[in-house]
């Protein structure tokens, strides 16, 4: 598919920081009059099928659902975000839209994997999401890692092998685009700082390794 929009993705897990950093990102764009689209998966857009999906994730007993399988929950998620593909992602880009998306299939197969779900229904249903992209890659995809963000429902453990599932993707995936690895234990200010220089000019990546910013060239497997 032709597009000439750009698509920049966040991921990370929770408390990472991607969500700020997104908002602030769509609020540089706007600042300098580049039209750009905000959108979050599996969505927060009043609605939406997006929407329906993370409230029922979050309040299951508001829907009268006592508790979610977690592969029929990433089953869901990832209906979700096919949704906003066809409906909202590839129509803009189309259109020239920049669009700032946080959350990406990373995370089904990051949370998916960690919490139980059934690993071979992962990959069938990513590859079901990957369709509908068309072939559309990121033009950059922030990795963001931090260390309170090793914090997930209350255990350390849990956040780690979530980290883990990040980072063994990420090498498996480092060379179908852009990958940038932040360390965002720096002020926000400092690292959108970072991240707007980057995106204005890509090649200067020795500047961004000195500044927590830095395009990972190989990532070692972690056990």
């Amino acid at each position: 598919m032709e597009n000439s929009g750009k698509l920049y993705v966040f991921e990370g897990m929770d408390g990472s920081g991607k969500t700020t950093l997104s908002r602030l990102l769509k609020h540089h764009f706007d600042s300098v009059g580049i039209n750009s689209l905000l959108m979050t998966f599996p969505g927060q857009e009043l609605g939406t099928l997006g929407r329906h999906i993370y409230q029922l994730h979050h309040k299951p007993l508001d829907f009268q659902v006592q508790s979610i399988n977690p592969t029929s929950l990433q089953l869901l998620h990832v209906a979700a975000h096919i949704d906003a593909i066809d409906k909202q992602i590839l129509p803009a880009l189309r259109s020239g839209v920049t669009v700032i998306l946080d959350r990406f299939w990373w995370s089904t197969w990051a949370y998916g994997s960690v919490y139980g779900a059934n690993n071979t229904t992962l990959r069938q249903i990513i590859q079901a999401e990957l369709t509908h992209w068309c072939g559309i890659k990121p033009t950059a995809l922030f990795f963001l890692n931090r260390k309170s963000g090793f914090v997930e429902k209350g255990s350390t453990i849990q956040g780690q092998r979530i980290e883990r599932a990040y980072l063994n993707l990420a090498r498996r995936q480092q060379h179908r685009h852009p990958l940038l690895i932040i360390q965002n234990d720096k002020s926000i200010e400092e690292t959108m700082t970072s991240l707007v220089k980057y995106i204005e000019n890509p090649r200067m990546r020795s500047r961004f390794r000195s500044q927590g910013l830095y395009v990972r060239k190989s990532i070692s497997r972690t056990s």
